[in-house]
């Protein structure tokens, strides 16, 4: 789902845990997954703040693009020597 959003520009707040964090880098905003209050702090910034929201898009586009099926296949390939 992150990606789907990163890749259809949807600006993005995942759970700050390692792997979504990994992921998605500087194209998300990251709340604690245990406080409810910085969730709704964290989407009350992206919508009142234009350029954040903007930039953020920009950055899910451009890391949408690092990630694909195709080069999953590759990678997974890889390791199974084939």
């Amino acid at each position: 789902p992150l990606m789907e959003a990163f890749a259809t520009g949807v600006p993005s707040i995942a759970s700050k845990t390692q792997a979504l964090v990994e992921i998605a880098g500087n194209a998300a905003l990251f709340p604690d997954p245990l406080d409810a209050s910085d969730f709704a702090d964290k989407l009350k910034i992206i919508i009142e703040d234009q350029i954040l929201r903007s930039d953020l898009i920009k950055k899910g586009f451009e890391n949408a693009r690092k990630y694909s099926w195709k080069k999953t296949a590759a990678e997974t390939m890889k390791v199974y020597n084939i």
